[in-house]
């Protein structure tokens, strides 16, 4: 028997009610937005931003699936594929085993393909081709490898090889345009009270509860703790010689991203190199130094470089919200003369 999902109790919605509008006083901080999606979480069918943040509050441990987590995935997986493949020109080989994760990464990528230029291509629709690769190759998870199954190899590797896997996509996968507009609808759904003009007015600080949520986070790819997300603004680092006492102002940063960061390996002759490489997955418009507290604006001399020094906000700490604003959680670093200026 098939049970059909109800409204909010009332209790629910009440406790959701007093969290919100102490977000629409503009006294509030990350508890009330928490509060705010986790009571609405199961009443936000349909908008995928939404619940992929009330699900970080659910599970703000290392993250094994939702939207943030698929594009850092992607992400990953693609430019070890790179790595491994596409720049020293080597071939997987589809009939004797390829690395498995080529086939997640296949799948992966056909979300990122337009739809149109699929049908187009291959009178296929995403969801159809996804379905076609998911049978196409035999698994053998023992010893993380694949092989293709059927015997049209050319048509099937070159549709891999050149189109699907044919680009690094670096796309955001949403916006604080699209977590605010998420925002609005489930509120307007739900039938709770309030002026979008009031909700908009709080737009600033909400984001940035948001973006707190997930500073720091992990996320895992295949039982490995591999990528994790951090605030950040560009450009950053800025060496700025051997003057220490310099003030920050309004050209120096640019707007707030949640960074995703995944771990790589390359190969310079027999040597094994290990970096790591980073990419916006979620954007924001808001500026860094109308965000910051000026605690977090540090000049600090330059490791290697001895005499010269370099401006930068330093994210690279647990961070809370003070005054709606980002700050360290315990300040530990020491800023030189970094009052910003508008």
């Amino acid at each position: 028997m098939k049970l059909l999902r109800v409204g909010m109790k009332e209790s629910e919605k009440a406790k959701a009610q007093k969290a919100l509008d102490r977000i629409l006083s503009g006294c509030f901080d990350e508890n009330d937005v928490e509060t705010l999606f986790m009571k609405l979480r199961e009443y936000s069918s349909g908008h995928r931003v939404f619940q992929e943040v009330a699900h970080f509050v659910a599970h703000n441990n290392i993250r094994d699936r939702g939207i943030l987590h698929q594009a850092l995935e992607r992400f990953y997986f693609h430019l070890k594929f790179l790595l491994e493949f596409a720049w020293p020109e080597r071939k997987p080989d589809w009939l004797r085993g390829f690395p498995l994760y080529i086939k997640r990464l296949i799948i992966l990528q056909i979300d990122e393909c337009k739809p149109d230029s699929l049908w187009q291509k291959f009178q296929l629709t995403p969801k159809q081709l996804k379905n076609h690769f998911e049978i196409l190759f035999k698994e053998n998870k023992q010893a993380k490898s694949a092989v293709l199954i059927s015997s049209n190899i050319r048509h099937y590797s070159g549709l891999a090889f050149d189109y699907i896997l044919d680009t690094l996509y670096c796309n955001a996968a949403f916006t604080d345009d699209d977590l605010m507009n998420d925002l609005l609808a489930i509120l307007s759904k739900n039938n709770l009270i309030f002026k979008a003009d009031d909700i908009v007015v709080q737009r600033g600080t909400i984001v940035l509860c948001v973006m707190l949520l997930m500073h720091q986070s992990q996320f895992e790819f295949g039982g490995v703790s591999c990528g994790e997300c951090i605030i950040d603004s560009f450009p950053s680092g800025e060496l700025i010689g051997r003057e220490a006492s310099v003030k920050f102002d309004s050209g120096d940063f640019e707007t707030l991203d949640v960074m995703g960061i995944v771990p790589a390996t390359r190969y310079e002759g027999l040597k094994e190199v290990s970096f790591k490489t980073s990419y916006p997955i979620f954007t924001t418009n808001l500026l860094a130094i109308d965000n910051c507290d000026t605690s977090l604006f540090v000049v600090e001399e330059v490791p290697d470089q001895p005499g010269f020094y370099r401006k930068r906000i330093a994210f690279d700490q647990p961070l809370g919200l003070k005054n709606s604003k980002l700050a360290p959680l315990s300040p530990q670093i020491k800023a030189i003369d970094t009052t910003p200026t508008q």
